[in-house]
């Protein structure tokens, strides 16, 4: 060894400190090691230089691509996974326009493209959506790739981190305009089904001029207050009776979304929506005609803690958003109207946490509010929502804001958002809930900005002066662009959230961020976040905790080896009770990684609960603090009542009786004039 190399590594020594064994140590039922934890730093994130890490990805959309299809300006997503099985944890990242990237970790915060030589370039489609989950049950992480306008698509993994593209054998293939994917074993047979929210692969705003797609021209009456969309516009129009607006809408249609049960082996079965006894509305009746939702977000997750996964899908403008409870064999009935009183108008993202650490799961949802006192004052909003009459509860009024469902624990959720300071975040395209800081507490990122800001008042109102004299196909580009900072909302602990932004380093200056998602990139416990941004270098921020940690991942049974759809509880951390579900995709365009982090404060040992998706449960008792746990599935034990297992915690009562303190005081209310008379 170079007395150069001698002294590098004495000051690496120095600087760090003692080296951390990171050796695996077995013990019953897992398998745990050192955590390589900072020392030194402030809570937040480090933005690091495509310099330093090698991964210079850049997400690009032409402006004459955008002038033919204004939809492309959606995005692409970002996904995590370790695809060649070396214990470091890699980033997939979708281009809209050219070659997606597979950035292999080798480690150090080195990263290197092999998307080509792995199979998973596919340059000849916009890619929007991606998610990594083994499909097929072999162990290893398969990806699935979404596409405006299709193909969607199945890549297998050898388990080399080598890509077979399935083509129409996978049953995936579509030419609908697919964003996000949702993953989760809703039937219980242990096989990966998945759900694919759709929007549309293309707008008519793009395809034909004011004229061409008003009323009159789509439209034709068949007699008194009797209409129809004339034949060729039946693909892109419907009519709508509208009973809130007193008369029928003239909409253009949405692509329907795609649910597909895991045949095993790689392939994929679709099921429609409508006249499907799987899925039926909040009467229990069948569907009649598949829901034609602009849909950008969907997941899976447990939000009545029954243990199975329900699904929630995020559409935008006025569609509705969609809230399916699963009842455990993969049914699902549409939540009643009273579950959820209001949404979010332009529903764009979704995520699910506990914010509260009731042990319930909330779900928060952003749409396009400004933050900005004067953009406020001068956006207007390009489709508002319409107030509902008294007497129509059941259609579920929508707010023009971002939207937090406070989980009541007995079916129901109470809106917060504004209570909790988190009811606005700019145009937003993306959200997560990650304890940033490590004090126990979910947080909220935001990725937002956009190419137009549509909704300029001022611009919206200077061209209705000049329709003649611009070229409807590029009117769009008369706004102004609307790059924005990122947003991130620390949790104080007490239901309201302030504004960490600039203080943990994530606002990133105005850009246009997409997908986004987490991983533990180094190896230290913390969950690092890389964001897809259109227009800049993807944005891969270092998380600078420094607080003690326990890392949690699952090894679970074939063919869900990951353990996806599992609920993983710490128990006496940071604070009295933390937890978080093993979830596939589901965020806008992304998936993060199928770990999970849990602050523990000062506490010496912790207890760690898993009720795996198969109902049995694990319990490892005296956990220490900086250390990842890998928990084996088979050691699982089965548990006497599994759906009160799978009950969440209550809540301290906020009131105590102590009634017996009055010394067995009753008061007897007596009634004015005779004790005898009855009162009227």
């Amino acid at each position: 060894m170079s007395g150069r190399n001698v002294l590098v590594l004495g000051l690496l020594v120095l600087s760090c400190g003692r080296a951390t064994d990171n050796t695996w140590r077995l013990a019953d039922g897992y398998r745990w090691r050192a955590l390589d934890v900072p020392r030194r730093g402030t809570p937040g994130f480090t933005l690091l230089d495509s310099s330093r890490t090698g991964l210079s990805f850049v997400n690009t959309v032409s402006e004459s691509l955008l002038v033919r299809n204004r939809t492309l300006a959606q995005g692409g997503g970002v996904c995590f996974g370790d695809v060649d099985g070396d214990g470091l944890v890699d980033i997939f990242l979708a281009r809209t326009e050219g070659p997606n990237a597979l950035y292999r970790n080798r480690g150090g915060w080195k990263f290197v493209d092999i998307a080509q030589g792995a199979g998973v370039a596919a340059p000849d489609r916009y890619s929007t959506g991606c998610a990594f989950a083994d499909v097929d049950g072999d162990g290893d992480l398969d990806l699935i790739l979404t596409a405006l306008g299709g193909p969607n698509a199945l890549f297998l993994n050898d388990g080399t981190g080598h890509f077979t593209e399935q083509g129409a054998d996978a049953g995936l293939t579509s030419s609908a305009g697919s964003t996000t994917i949702a993953l989760a074993d809703v039937d219980g047979d242990g096989w990966l089904d998945l759900y694919i929210a759709n929007y549309k692969a293309y707008t008519t705003l793009d395809r034909m001029s004011p004229q061409e797609r008003s009323f009159d021209h789509v439209v034709r009456q068949l007699g008194p207050g009797r209409f129809a969309v004339r034949e060729q516009y039946r693909r892109d129009y419907r009519l709508v009776d509208r009973a809130d607006l007193g008369g029928i809408s003239l909409e253009q249609r949405a692509d329907p979304d795609f649910f597909y049960r895991n045949a095993g082996g790689g392939r994929f079965i679709r099921e429609p929506i409508a006249r499907n006894p799987r899925f039926v509305d909040d009467r229990g009746r069948q569907l009649t005609e598949e829901p034609e939702y602009f849909g950008l977000a969907a997941m899976f997750v447990d939000l009545n803690g029954d243990g199975a996964p329900d699904l929630y899908v995020a559409n935008d403008f006025e569609d509705p958003d969609e809230f399916w409870l699963n009842d455990g064999r993969g049914h699902f009935r549409l939540a009643p109207w009273n579950a959820v009183r209001s949404t979010s108008n332009s529903g764009m993202a979704v995520d699910v946490g506990d914010v509260d650490r009731d042990g319930r799961p909330d779900l928060f949802e952003v749409d396009m509010l400004s933050r900005d006192t004067r953009r406020l004052k001068t956006q207007i909003p390009t489709h508002t929502a319409v107030p509902k009459r008294p007497g129509q509860d059941a259609l579920r009024p929508q707010v023009q804001r971002n939207t937090l469902q406070r989980n009541r624990g007995d079916g129901t959720f109470a809106e917060v958002a504004r209570l909790a300071g988190v009811g606005a975040s700019g145009w937003s395209w993306s959200t997560m809930f990650l304890d940033v800081d490590l004090d126990g507490w979910e947080d909220i990122l935001i990725g937002t900005g956009h190419v137009w800001d549509q909704m300029d008042g001022d611009t919206q109102h200077r061209l209705r002066s000049r329709l003649h004299e611009i070229d409807w196909r590029r009117m769009l580009f008369e706004y102004p662009p609307l790059p924005l900072p990122n947003v991130a909302f620390r949790n104080r602990g007490d239901l309201t959230f302030e504004d960490a932004s600039r203080a943990w380093r994530f606002d990133l200056g105005d850009d246009i961020s997409h997908g986004m998602a987490a991983a533990d990139l180094d190896g230290d416990g913390d969950l690092d976040v890389v964001i897809n941004r259109l227009g800049k270098p993807a944005a891969v921020l270092r998380n600078d905790a420094t607080a003690p940690r326990i890392a949690v991942r699952l090894r679970g049974t074939p063919p869900n080896t990951f353990g996806i759809g599992s609920r993983v509880r710490v128990l006496g951390g940071a604070v009295p009770l933390q937890q978080r579900e093993i979830v596939a995709g589901g965020l806008y365009l992304s998936s993060s990684e199928p770990s999970l982090t849990f602050a523990t404060g000062k506490a010496k040992e912790v207890t760690i609960e898993v009720a795996w998706r198969d109902g049995r449960r694990t319990v490892i008792a005296g956990a220490r603090p900086n250390r990842l746990y890998e928990i084996d599935q088979t050691a699982a034990r089965p548990v006497a009542n599994a759906a009160a297992a799978s009950a969440p915690a209550l809540a301290p009562t906020l009131f105590q009786d102590i009634s017996d303190q009055l010394g067995g005081h009753r008061h007897v209310e007596r009634l004015p004039g005779s004790g005898t008379r009855a009162a009227v």
